[in-house]
């Protein structure tokens, strides 16, 4: 059950078929005032000696392929214990991005498996780009094809159907453009497991979603 705010392989899918929209200024109405941006990207360094079998901690999502999402940080790991010391933009905060472990990059699983065999880790994080947008669905549908692992706590978006409800909001706004590859991370300002989200997108006509990129530029 979804709750706001709340804490909460193999991808599943939900696909979506998108509408024509001829009217650009018409549809525009469908979305209010547009959206904000509620974070900005920026990357830092984190060094840890884990001694004597120490946890670092930390709660990864490897929904996508290429970078696991923090989706957690554990009180006594060795994220928290940096995070005490570190300045605000570069303590490792939850919906933040591992974009490099030991020089390996881009391969999520490779990265993992740095994380547990070495007992030094030099880790690139990354604060992503966040976005709120709201969006009403154009006859019945968001105009996008989603997926997510079965324990994860976000939706990531696979597919952008054409003139789609997204689609006409990435003419709209062309500065806050959702693309393939960000997550959905809150729906209507609540947190939940994949399908809880997923559910509440299928039933609701009218969404806010929070959507999380992760950035490749640094700041």
């Amino acid at each position: 059950r979804l709750k706001g705010p709340c804490r909460m392989g193999q991808a599943c899918c939900a696909c979506e078929s998108g509408a024509n929209v001829e009217n650009l200024a018409k549809q525009s109405e469908l979305f209010g005032s547009g959206g904000r941006t509620v974070g900005r990207p920026c990357e830092f360094d984190v060094l840890i000696q884990k001694d004597g079998g120490a946890s670092l901690g930390l709660e990864l999502d490897c929904t996508g392929p290429d970078m696991p999402r923090v989706v957690d940080i554990r009180p006594g790991g060795l994220i928290q214990e940096h995070n005490r010391k570190g300045a605000g933009d570069e303590t490792v905060q939850c919906q933040d991005f591992l974009v490099e472990v030991n020089g390996v990059a881009g391969d999520a699983q490779a990265m993992l498996s740095q994380v547990s065999q070495c007992a030094r880790l030099h880790m690139v994080f990354r604060h992503p780009l966040m976005l709120e947008i709201t969006l009403t669905k154009v006859r019945d549908s968001f105009g996008m094809e989603l997926t997510h692992h079965w324990a994860s706590n976000s939706l990531m978006i696979k597919k952008l159907h054409q003139d789609g409800a997204v689609e006409t909001w990435n003419k709209i706004y062309p500065g806050m453009q959702v693309l393939p590859g960000d997550y959905i991370v809150q729906v209507n300002g609540c947190e939940g497991k994949a399908e809880e989200l997923l559910s509440t997108v299928k039933l609701s006509m009218t969404v806010r979603f929070l959507v999380s990129r992760p950035c490749p530029q640094k700041t």
